[in-house]
């Protein structure tokens, strides 16, 4: 055993000292993130090193993305400039339209790092070989064209799953209908869903037929205030056998404020918003409170927090919410998702979660079926749930990584 650890840190130090050798006359260039095709890029932009640690770069490449209103991507490439181009940094935008294809949204991609590149490889002797064409258009290229549908979005989703073994056999159906139309103002969500659930279970003695059906229709709206604020207001009918909800009805407004500007979300957020909910809920059982159908008042605060930095990257969120009539009537939930450049090559991903739920009024007073329990087809008591995982991952060889061969696939 004491060799092999021997062997490992033998092998690991003289990896480190490989890629420390000979310096070349190129930008080195740093990028991991997965909205690039890698080898598209490396057979592309030839004017630049590519390096396998982000530390060894002279330029770091992130990459982040958010919905637009049309349905389409609007992606943000931030170039970080690292030794002798520390706190040299450049931020270039485009919009991939969802009615474009891989080839054409990955040669957007290409062209936006091109650009972004050119400044600090001109700082190297390879820039003797860069030249700069342009390509005049029509006065249409240069202006936003004509929607006719005033930025409104429709989209249908059906979809059906079917699987079964000899003792057990299980079906979903599930249909969505939305409206969406986003401006620098506006968000509108309009929408509907239905599913339904359908699991047998027969082997020898125990037969177990279950159906769960469950549909709704929301309504969201948010207007922006500021760099800062916004405010919105939340709407849905529903009913869900699961739930023991024969019908569930709620609105809700709410106000939000992010400690960063909006214009940064995509590499920074942290936004608090807090709503009141009044509800009305008539449940399909009489539930463990002896009540068919009451009036509630809920409150909800969220906290959620996402950055990314040259270092990694971070997810934060806190959900909370109370009943205003017994505030011991709660839930908190918490997620977290964090991924850490520890050293050269040495990466850790941490995923964990925890909710605590304490507001459970519609559970039915009946005792399940073994039916129910097996085929999880009703809601259970439960005080709390959780997860976790933790994984390190460490590589290390050559330091510059220019080669492309596609052959066998991807072997990373």
């Amino acid at each position: 055993m004491r060799r092999i650890v021997l062997f490992f840190f033998f092998i690991m130090s003289f990896s480190l000292r490989a890629q420390t050798g000979g310096e070349e006359n190129r930008l080195k260039f740093y990028s991991d993130s997965e909205e690039i095709d890698q080898a598209y890029l490396r057979q592309e932009v030839a004017f630049i090193n590519y390096v396998r640690e982000r530390l060894e770069a002279d330029v770091h490449l992130l990459v982040t993305t958010q919905d637009t209103g049309g349905g389409g991507e609007e992606f943000t490439l931030t170039f970080v400039g690292q030794k002798r181009f520390s706190g040299i940094n450049d931020t270039l935008v485009f919009v991939a339209q969802n009615s474009e294809t891989r080839e054409e949204i990955r040669k957007k991609m290409i062209r936006m790092i091109t650009l972004g590149l050119v400044p600090y490889a001109a700082k190297f002797p390879v820039a003797e070989r860069l030249s700069v064409i342009y390509e005049p258009g029509d006065q249409e290229d240069v202006t936003r064209p004509q929607d006719k549908w005033h930025n409104w979005v429709f989209s249908i989703e059906l979809d059906s799953h079917i699987d079964g073994e000899k003792s057990a056999k299980q079906m979903n159906l599930s249909l969505a209908f939305r409206i969406v139309r986003i401006t620098d103002l506006w968000k509108i969500l309009l929408a509907f869903d239905e599913s339904y659930d359908e699991a047998r279970f027969d082997h020898e003695e125990v037969h177990a037929v279950s159906i769960s059906k469950a549909y709704g229709v929301e309504c969201r709206v948010a207007r922006s205030l500021s760099n800062h604020w916004s405010i919105g207001a939340w709407g849905r009918y529903s009913s869900s056998t699961f739930s023991n909800i024969r019908q569930q009805i709620f609105a809700e407004p709410k106000i939000e404020y992010n400690i960063f500007p909006y214009t940064e979300s995509t590499r920074q957020q942290l936004r608090i918003n807090y709503g009141i909910q009044p509800i009305y809920q008539e449940y399909v059982e009489l539930t463990i409170y002896d009540k068919m159908k009451e009036m509630l008042f809920q409150q909800n605060l969220q906290v959620a927090m996402e950055m990314v930095k040259p270092w990694g990257a971070i997810e934060l969120s806190l959900d909370a919410c109370s009943y205003l009539h017994d505030m011991n009537k709660n839930n908190l939930d918490l997620n977290s998702e964090i991924s850490v450049k520890i050293i050269r090559g040495l990466s850790l991903d941490f995923h964990a979660g925890i909710a605590l739920q304490r507001n459970q009024l519609g559970l039915a007073k009946r005792n399940a079926t073994v039916a129910e329990v097996l085929l999880q087809r009703r809601e259970l008591e439960s005080q709390y749930d959780y997860y976790s995982m933790v994984g390190f991952t460490y590589s290390f060889g050559a330091l510059y990584n220019d080669i492309v061969n596609p052959r066998f696939g991807d072997w990373d």
